[in-house]
């Protein structure tokens, strides 16, 4: 993070004020998410950064909000709330349901490969 080591545990360590260039360097140097780290406490949720730190969740919120708002320009003073609540808990409720299924998949294959790995024959569906 190119910082003085009296520096850097300081910031590791929660003291002192909340610098944004530090957060930015830490994310440059850890491979994550920099807006996850400074949003959790805004949530609420100490795990909020652990969580999304390394998916990058909010990294690409950020920048697919930052390309939205260049498309809109001043039409977003007069967005609907409403519309914004819709798409958001439309879009959060896929994502969920479509993790939902390829954990499913996912751990039915496995199953089925153990399985058949052991020698037990396949189970009838019907």
């Amino acid at each position: 993070m190119n910082l003085p080591l009296r520096t850097y545990e300081y910031f590791e360590a929660g003291k002192g004020r909340l610098n944004l260039d530090y957060v930015h360097r830490f994310a440059v140097a850890t491979n994550c998410d920099p807006w996850s780290l400074l949003l959790g406490p805004g949530l609420g949720s100490t795990d909020f950064a652990r969580r999304t730190a390394d998916s990058k969740l909010m990294l690409v919120f950020m920048i697919a909000l930052s390309e939205f708002e260049s498309m809109m320009g001043d039409r977003l003073i007069a967005m609907d709330p409403r519309a914004l609540i819709e798409a958001f808990t439309e879009t959060f409720r896929k994502l969920e349901a479509e993790d939902r299924q390829k954990s499913e998949e996912t751990a039915s294959w496995l199953d089925a490969g153990r399985d058949r790995l052991a020698g037990k024959p396949p189970e009838d569906d019907a």
